[in-house]
C-alpha cells in the first residue's frame, strides 16, 4: 500500500498557523488602496471577495495556503480559492517568487481540459487569492489508498490523460516538476480519465528547448535520477509520470522505505523499478514496458510525454499490443504529424491567422494592456526563439523553432504566419506581435472588456470608425465605409448597428467565420469585395447576445493587417 507523504519537498516546512482570517472587503466606494509589497506585481488592491464567497469549507491546508469552496456570487458557480498568506513567506525568497510563478504559468497554460484553469488571481495586503475550477471528485491518491491497484485499462486511460496535460505543458515550455498522485484530482465523481485534473504548479517553471534546469525540488518519491543529480530538463516529469503509473499498476512506489535521503539514493543508485514482484507477473508486458520506457535512467534516452502517447498499450486503453522502442514512437510520432497533428503554438498561430480583422486587431491590442504575469509565458516562447537576441523573429526563426516540437512547417506557410501578425509591416514578429498570435482563445473573450475600452476611444459605448482610426496606426488611412464594414455588425432584419460592448464580444466567441487566411494588400480604403454573398456566412460567427446577428462578411481586400 502506498504510504501518504507530505506534499511539500524537503525545506518547505513552516508553522500553520491556527487562526486563518478571511479576506475583508475593500471599503465601498473607495479607490483600491496601494500595496505595500505585490507578490504579484500589482500596484493597487484587487478584492475577491466583491465577486466570490471564499468562506466555503477549507478543501486542504498546506505550509504556506490554503483551499477552500468559494461561490461566484453573480451565478452562483462553485470554484476553489486558495490563498497563500504573505506573511508566511516573509524571508523566503525562493517561495514568494514560486508563487508568483505559480500564477504565470497557469495563465500561460490557459484551458486544457487536464489541467486545473485559473479563472482569476486576485491581492490583497494580506495574501494571495487563486480562483481555480473545483475538482468535486477528491484526488487520486485516496482512490489509490482505498483500492490499492487500478485495472490495466483504467490505468492506462488515466496516465494518457496526464500525458496529454504533461505534452500541452511542455509544448508551451513549462515543466511542472512535482508530478504525484497528490496533484492529481478528479474533476467529478464519474472517475472517468477524462475527468483528471493536474494541480498545484507551484514547483514548475519555464524552461527552454536545450535548457537545463538546477536545483532539488519535488516529492522523494517520484523524483527523477537527473534531479537529484542536479542536471534536468522537462522528461524528468516523464519520470514522475512513469511513477505514477507504476504505483497504480500495483499500488506501490518503486522506490520506497527510510527517510528521504536513503530513497533519492536507492533512486540514484538503482534507477530500476522492480518488477519481479507480485503483482507484475499478471501485468501485460506492454504495460510494464511503458513504464519503463516512462523511467528509463538515462533521461537523454527516456521518450518525451508526446512521444509516450504513441506507446501501444497507452494507444490501444491498456489492451496491450507491441512494445515500444524509439524507433516505433519515431514512427508513431510521423504518422501523428501527417494526420494533422501541430504543436500547441502552431495551432494557435493557425487559428490566428484565419481570424477577421477586428478580433486580430482586438488580440494586438490585449498583447500591448494585459499585465505581464499573463503573458511571460509567451514571451519565455518568444525568447527562445529569438535565437540572436534581436527583439523580433522571422519566417526562418519561426519555421526553425517550431520545427525543434515537431512541427513540418512550408516555408510559404511560416511567412503567412508572421504576416497575419505583422502590425507594422516590417517582415518580423516583435515579441508583442508574438504574443497576440499565440494568444488562448478563450483570454481573448475573458479580457474582451480591456480590448473594447481601448478601441472605444470617445468612451461612449460603441466603437465607431474614428475610433478604430484613433486607436489602431493600421486603420488611420482607412475609409469609413470600409471601417463599417468591420465594425457593423448585420440585424437579422438587414440593418447596421452600432458594435457595442455585447455584439464586440460576440465576435470575438467566434473570431472567424471560416474565410482562412485573409490577405489584406492595399491601404487606401477602397470599395469592399464580398468574401461571401450570404450575409449570414456559411462558417457564420455568430455574435451571441444583445440583438446583433453575425458581422458583415463584406470584408475587403483593402483592409491591412
Amino acid at each position: 500500500m502506498l504510504e501518504a507523504r507530505p506534499s511539500h519537498p524537503p525545506g518547505r516546512q513552516a508553522s500553520i498557523a491556527a487562526d486563518e482570517p478571511l479576506p475583508t472587503p475593500l471599503p465601498a466606494g473607495e479607490p483600491p488602496p496601494k500595496l505595500s509589497h505585490s507578490l504579484l506585481g500589482i500596484t493597487h488592491a484587487t478584492d475577491v471577495t466583491a465577486k466570490y464567497d471564499v468562506s466555503g469549507p477549507v478543501l486542504g491546508r498546506g505550509a504556506f495556503a490554503t483551499t477552500r469552496v468559494c461561490v461566484e456570487r453573480a451565478s452562483g458557480a462553485r470554484y476553489a480559492c486558495k490563498t497563500v498568506y504573505k506573511q508566511r513567506l516573509e524571508g523566503l525568497s525562493q517561495e514568494w517568487a514560486d508563487v508568483r510563478r505559480e500564477v504565470q504559468v497557469m495563465h500561460h497554460l490557459g484551458d486544457h481540459p487536464n489541467i486545473a484553469r485559473l479563472v482569476e488571481a486576485f491581492e490583497d495586503e494580506g495574501s494571495v487569492h487563486m480562483v481555480v475550477d473545483l475538482c468535486s471528485g477528491g484526488g487520486l491518491l485516496d482512490r489509490v489508498m482505498a483500492r490499492g491497484r487500478f485495472p490495466e485499462r483504467e490505468a492506462a486511460a488515466l496516465v494518457r490523460s496526464l500525458l496529454r496535460a504533461v505534452a500541452y505543458a511542455h509544448d508551451l515550455g513549462c515543466t511542472h516538476r512535482d508530478i504525484k498522485l497528490d496533484n492529481l484530482l478528479l474533476a467529478d465523481d464519474s472517475g472517468s480519465a477524462d475527468s483528471l485534473r493536474l494541480i498545484d504548479w507551484g514547483l514548475s517553471t519555464f524552461v527552454r528547448p536545450g535548457a537545463k534546469l538546477k536545483g532539488l525540488c519535488g516529492t522523494s518519491f517520484y523524483i527523477a535520477p537527473e534531479v537529484v543529480s542536479g542536471a534536468y530538463d522537462e522528461r524528468a516529469d516523464v519520470w514522475s509520470v512513469g511513477v505514477v503509473a507504476y504505483v497504480l499498476l500495483s499500488g506501490a512506489p518503486p522506490f520506497s522505505g527510510g527517510r528521504t535521503k536513503a530513497i533519492l539514493r536507492r533512486i540514484v543508485d538503482d534507477g530500476v523499478p522492480d518488477m519481479g514482484r507480485d503483482p507484475w507477473p499478471s501485468v501485460s508486458d506492454a504495460a510494464k514496458d511503458a513504464v519503463r520506457q516512462m523511467m528509463t535512467y538515462q533521461a537523454k534516452r527516456r521518450p518525451t510525454a508526446a512521444e509516450m502517447l504513441s506507446h501501444e498499450w497507452l494507444r490501444d486503453d491498456g489492451g496491450g499490443g507491441a512494445p515500444f522502442s524509439p524507433d516505433a514512437a519515431a514512427a508513431a510520432a510521423a504518422a501523428a504529424a501527417a494526420e494533422g497533428a501541430e504543436p500547441e503554438v502552431l495551432r494557435r498561430m493557425r487559428s490566428f491567422s484565419a481570424m477577421d480583422w477586428l478580433p486580430r486587431h482586438a488580440a494586438l491590442v490585449l498583447a500591448g494592456c494585459l499585465p505581464h504575469d499573463e503573458t511571460r509565458g509567451l514571451h519565455e516562447l518568444f525568447g527562445g526563439m529569438d535565437c540572436a537576441g534581436s527583439g523580433s523573429i522571422g519566417a526562418e526563426e519561426l519555421r526553425a523553432a517550431l520545427g525543434l516540437r515537431g512541427a513540418k512547417l512550408a516555408a510559404a506557410e511560416a511567412e503567412e504566419l508572421v504576416a497575419a501578425a505583422d502590425a507594422d509591416g516590417d517582415g518580423r514578429l516583435s515579441a508583442e506581435e508574438f504574443v497576440a498570435a499565440t494568444l488562448p482563445l478563450g483570454l481573448l473573450e475573458s479580457e474582451s472588456r480591456l480590448a473594447f475600452d481601448h478601441l472605444d476611444q470617445d468612451a461612449d459605448g460603441c466603437i465607431s470608425p474614428n475610433d478604430l482610426r484613433r486607436a489602431l496606426p493600421s486603420a488611420a488611412s482607412l475609409g469609413d465605409r470600409l471601417l463599417s464594414e468591420v465594425i457593423s455588425p448585420a440585424r437579422s432584419d438587414g440593418s447596421r448597428g452600432p458594435l457595442d460592448f455585447v455584439c464586440f464580444r460576440g465576435l470575438l466567441r467566434a473570431p472567424s467565420r471560416g474565410g482562412g487566411l485573409m490577405r489584406f494588400g492595399s491601404d487606401d480604403g477602397g470599395a469592399t469585395t464580398p468574401l461571401s454573398s450570404d450575409s449570414g456566412g456559411a462558417g457564420g460567427g455568430a455574435a451571441r447576445g444583445g440583438g446583433c446577428c453575425s458581422s458583415s462578411d463584406a470584408l475587403s481586400d483593402g483592409l491591412p493587417n
